[in-house]
């Protein structure tokens, strides 16, 4: 699936003070308000699959390198969104190849 360069950091960055559900490749990652700033200063959080009993601890580096695999869409104050690991970047060797 092709991500819009977005990454979540940057978009955190220009939202820190609105709620975002993440569907990543990790888990379900709720994130409020009083939650983003700890995220981006390097704070872990929880995802979970959707069960109880699920979460696992998940590096604020994980979460925030991840790109969006499309445009998040707000609806009721709340944003929503899918996130994929980022593409893996070809050494200048592989490209010229």
């Amino acid at each position: 699936m092709k991500g819009i360069n977005m990454t979540v950091k940057s978009f955190l960055e220009q939202h820190p003070s609105d709620a975002i559900c993440l569907m990543t490749p990790c888990g379900y990652v709720n994130l409020t308000a009083e939650s983003i700033p700890k995220l981006l200063q390097g704070q872990s959080i929880y995802s979970h699959l959707g069960v109880s009993g699920s979460q696992q601890e998940i590096s604020s580096a994980e979460i925030l390198e991840q790109e969006f695999c499309q445009e998040p869409q707000k609806e009721q104050g709340i944003w929503y969104a899918m996130t994929q690991s980022p593409a893996p970047v070809m050494s200048m060797q592989m490209q010229s190849m």
